[in-house]
């Protein structure tokens, strides 16, 4: 379902107003993919959160969407909040748009690995559901290994998520391994065998998963 409140901001560049009406607030989970996107993170935005970089439509500057001057906030149960027609749904950043505020230092420390599987998945929004494959760029191979080096922090190890970043850099030997042990959970467990499936092909593309 859609989130029922609309709250608008005004840009930090240009005074804009800029709105988040497009953000999906909770639903079922119909569709999943192999990097970890569902269709309720479509906008590349998580449902429980407004710490998020977004693209001024006005402007087209990048901004921090929580950072802004709240100019107001309404649920659409009540109506439209105030200055709704003169607001503009904020446009989504590309990949590279994510790169230059790393490369810029503008992202905090404890942000960091959330803004990087974000950008992940902004850049393999141009591989979905698609059969031409298109190459990751240079930022995006830097990006993943990276989050790789963050899967295989002792204290944040995550197996399954390493091994899809491997499988999507190429690395299938590395996959492959990894992907090698049982998981305890039923669904896990299926998910586990899906990208063994997909290593044993060399698919190195975001597929989307037919569970959920």
């Amino acid at each position: 379902m859609k989130s029922f409140t609309v709250t608008i901001q005004r840009c930090s560049e240009c005074s804009g107003l800029v709105d988040d009406r497009r953000i999906s607030a909770g639903g079922i989970i119909l569709q999943k993919w192999t990097d970890g996107k569902t269709n309720n993170s479509a906008i590349n935005v998580s449902s429980h959160t407004r710490c998020f970089l977004v693209k001024c439509p006005y402007c087209l500057k990048n901004i921090w969407f929580n950072k802004l001057e709240i100019h107001s906030s309404r649920s659409l149960l009540f109506g439209e909040p105030e200055d709704f027609d003169k607001s503009r749904p904020f446009s989504k950043p590309k990949v590279q748009d994510y790169a230059d505020e790393l490369a810029a230092g503008r992202v905090s420390a404890d942000k960091e690995e959330n803004f990087r599987h974000v950008m992940w998945w902004v850049g393999n929004d141009r591989r979905r559901d698609i059969k031409k494959k298109k190459p990751m760029l240079d930022s995006e191979i830097e990006n993943l290994q990276i989050l790789s080096k963050v899967c295989e922090d002792p204290n944040k190890y995550q197996r399954l998520k390493l091994a899809e970043i491997k499988r999507e850099l190429g690395l299938f030997d590395e996959a492959s391994r990894l992907l090698i042990e049982h998981c305890n959970n039923k669904k896990t467990d299926e998910y586990r065998v899906f990208l063994q499936g997909l290593v044993s092909k060399q698919d190195c593309t975001v597929r989307g998963i037919p569970f959920t």
